[in-house]
């Protein structure tokens, strides 16, 4: 999956997912999606990353609440009053 669509499911920026992505190919000590795959699936014994057990399963994740949310996070944010809506007295 690309660093845009990740980053679209995750409500993040692609550069927030390609950060998070060197951070933990730093710490795994690997350098691409493919040996990351290859070690999830290693430690899965074998199973595909998805979880899928056949071409045709379904995956049984249920929905991320971040996936359920509305998206219009600056409307949300100004509604609020923001971060700085202390009042002056």
């Amino acid at each position: 999956m690309s660093n845009p669509r990740i980053g679209d499911r995750l409500y993040i920026s692609r550069r927030t997912v390609q950060t998070h992505l060197a951070h933990v190919f730093a710490k795994l000590d690997i350098t691409s999606r493919a040996q990351l795959a290859a070690l999830v699936a290693q430690h899965r014994g074998g199973q595909p990353a998805d979880g899928a057990s056949s071409p045709g399963a379904r995956s049984r994740r249920s929905p991320h609440p971040a996936e359920t949310r509305p998206r219009d996070h600056e409307a949300a944010f100004s509604a609020t009053g923001g971060l700085g809506s202390r009042r002056a007295v």
